[in-house]
């Protein structure tokens, strides 16, 4: 593809995502998955911050006001078809632009509500202080714990914590990162709804589509309410279209640098509001705090503009925040929206002079 625009890929439905997720060269790699998938998002992710640094508006505003003819052309429709169509994809883009003034406004004025994710490890007194630390600081009042396949340790840690942070008006969601199998879930599924949790999280691998909509339909059966939350490690736009359009997950939590940027993101947040199935942005990552308010803030003023602001909600976590120029910022449990130009971010002056002491900032300097 040397000597090829982007300008002129942009001219026609898929180009410029075929060229990145699909080349001939890589297709017998696996093709729409992978590390070169993630590397080709990358490259995405820094031409959206390069046009949007360009007309000086950070991106999600950018996306959220841009003509629906050009951001269709992000994508390729022919992994969705029949189930998701141009034509329905250009209807929901076209029906956003009504009033998205109004909802940028609210938007910049409110921010964008969070949860917080606690860390891996089994030092109950850590974890409480963590939690305290959160909601006093932040505001925050939603906390994600991270949970294993043994239902006794799992059992141990979530009582002796509730026992830790006392009568307070917390409320709670569990993450199992893929280490569950469907002989004993319903036992874990069950115990967490009786201490009111409000999803589980990645129970299974990413791609099973069959076993997360197995799990939901038994949990209906017996009248269980928790949610089956599950998208950070989906391989592709195709698979997470089959998780939401065929009752796999309650909520969708789209990761802002394991799909191919807007070319997947778009046909999933619109499959999402298609199937009333809410997304939740993944954030345990460095960057991810930062990179997903543009994600919401884009599906909140543009695709689902009569969606309260409460299903817009963000995981927070934070730790890595200090890195950045334009750190994720919460107060009273709501995130600020990004006012600077671009997607990316930037380093921070601190990490830039660290790094430039260690002469290695050529990559900074691109």
């Amino acid at each position: 593809m040397e000597g090829v625009r982007v300008g002129d890929l942009l001219k026609s439905d898929g180009a410029l995502f075929e060229v990145l997720a699909n080349p001939s060269q890589l297709r017998w790699l696996s093709p729409y998955s992978g590390p070169a998938y993630m590397a080709s998002g990358a490259v995405l992710n820094t031409l959206l911050d390069w046009a949007a640094k360009k007309i000086n508006l950070p991106l999600w505003k950018a996306l959220a006001l841009e003509p629906s003819e050009n951001l269709l052309r992000f994508c390729s429709y022919k992994q969705y078809s029949p189930f998701l169509k141009r034509g329905e994809v250009f209807k929901v883009l076209e029906d956003g632009l009504r009033n998205i003034n109004v909802r940028i406004a609210e938007l910049e004025k409110h921010g964008l509500p969070v949860y917080y994710t606690t860390w891996m490890h089994d030092d109950f007194d850590l974890i409480a202080e963590d939690i305290k630390k959160a909601n006093k600081l932040k505001g925050i009042n939603l906390f994600k714990l991270k949970i294993g396949s043994d239902l006794k340790k799992t059992v141990d840690k979530i009582d002796n914590l509730l026992l830790l942070l006392g009568n307070k008006n917390y409320k709670f969601c569990a993450d199992s990162n893929q280490t569950l199998s469907y002989d004993n879930i319903l036992e874990i599924c069950n115990f967490l709804e009786h201490r009111n949790f409000l999803w589980l999280e990645e129970p299974f691998a990413p791609d099973n589509v069959r076993l997360h909509k197995a799990l939901r339909r038994e949990l209906t059966a017996i009248g269980n309410s928790l949610e089956i939350v599950t998208g950070e490690n989906c391989p592709n736009a195709h698979t997470a279209i089959e998780l939401i359009q065929d009752g796999g997950c309650s909520r969708y939590q789209i990761d802002a640098c394991r799909q191919l940027s807007i070319s997947d993101m778009l046909p999933i947040l619109v499959a999402a509001k298609n199937a009333k199935v809410p997304v939740v942005p993944h954030a345990g990552g460095s960057g991810l705090d930062e990179l997903t308010l543009h994600i919401s803030g884009f599906n909140y003023s543009r695709i689902i503009p009569d969606e309260p602001l409460a299903l817009s909600l963000l995981e927070h976590v934070g730790f890595c925040s200090w890195l950045y120029k334009y750190p994720a910022n919460v107060i009273n449990g709501r995130a600020d929206m990004p006012n600077y130009s671009g997607y990316l971010g930037d380093v921070s002056a601190r990490v830039y002079e660290a790094l430039k002491q260690q002469g290695d900032i050529k990559w900074l300097e691109l």
